[in-house]
């Protein structure tokens, strides 16, 4: 197996299983990381090895894994792990993920057969190391990007801040100087990307990223607290995934569960909810209700044209 693939697989496992283990309030040693991950892997690993692989982990992904000074063990506490940890170790599982594909095909691309997949579109990814670049370099871009409802794509002179991922899309956030404004631009929707010489002083990321903090995907609202109510099936699919990791559960019974959430009412919020049909009901704020009931009305009308 190819070394990256390897390590990639290494990262995924090591976190899941030092995490199983804290839930049995057990705190696994280096030796025992090894000899989970030899025989996950089928390969011969050394502690050396591990203890790189969890060096790495700590330093290099900002997991929060913390070696304990009286026993030896390690600890996971997913509590330290802001939003782009969370969103990258996940994006570790999916490569991992990929991987585990990778070497089921190898043994017969006829066990393709025993999988269904999403029609999952991965446009854009093409222009996504010229926009790294870029970012880096701190260089303005001017992109041809197309607009959904739009027959033909526009220039936009763009300084390109940072690349956020959501439902499985990228977008470019960056300012939008014909607009003079923050903007999301979708990649699947730029047709063309070119690096200008001209150069821009760099925001406090750690600042704009933190606008996004309080939002369900990218549309950025002032966050205020939603208190929404899951009937006894849909609350088992909140609890699983989870529409923003800062929510708190109100109220938990067998036929519902109450939660509140601070986020912005956006779009993105709103689809959320109206997925979930009778299964979630919002509580407050009456506007947010209204619109909710104003859209489902909306919809009642136009099956009874």
């Amino acid at each position: 197996m190819p070394k990256q693939h390897l390590n990639v697989l290494s990262y995924v496992y090591i976190v899941e299983f030092i995490r199983r283990m804290n839930e049995r309030e057990y705190y696994p040693k280096v030796a025992e990381i090894r000899d989970y991950l030899a025989k996950k892997l089928d390969a011969d690993l050394s502690n050396r090895t591990v203890q790189r692989y969890l060096k790495i982990l700590k330093d290099e992904f900002f997991i929060p894994l913390q070696k304990l000074k009286h026993t030896g063990g390690y600890r996971f506490d997913p509590a330290k792990m802001d939003d782009e940890t969370v969103a990258l170790l996940k994006n570790l599982q999916i490569m991992a993920q990929a991987e585990y594909f990778r070497q089921i095909l190898r043994q017969s691309p006829d066990f393709v057969r025993y999988f269904s997949f999403s029609h999952t579109h991965f446009k854009g990814l093409g222009i996504m190391d010229q926009l790294i670049r870029a970012i880096h370099e701190r260089r303005t871009v001017r992109i041809a990007h197309k607009k959904f409802i739009d027959k033909q794509s526009k220039i936009r002179t763009v300084e390109p801040y940072f690349l956020k991922e959501h439902d499985g899309r990228w977008y470019l956030v960056g300012m939008d100087k014909d607009k003079g404004e923050i903007r999301n631009f979708g990649t699947e929707r730029i047709e063309g990307v070119d690096i200008t010489q001209e150069t821009f002083l760099a925001p406090d990321l750690t600042k704009l990223k933190g606008r996004y903090r309080h939002v369900v995907g990218l549309m950025l609202k002032e966050p205020e607290i939603v208190r929404l109510k899951f009937d006894s099936f849909k609350k088992h699919y909140f609890k699983t995934d989870p529409w923003h990791p800062d929510y708190e559960i109100i109220e938990e019974t067998e036929d519902y569960m109450i939660v509140d959430l601070y986020v912005g009412i956006n779009y993105e919020l709103k689809q959320k909810i109206l997925a979930y049909y009778y299964g979630v009901k919002v509580l407050y704020p009456e506007s947010l209700a209204k619109d909710i009931r104003e859209i489902l009305r909306e919809t009642l009308r136009k099956y009874e044209e």
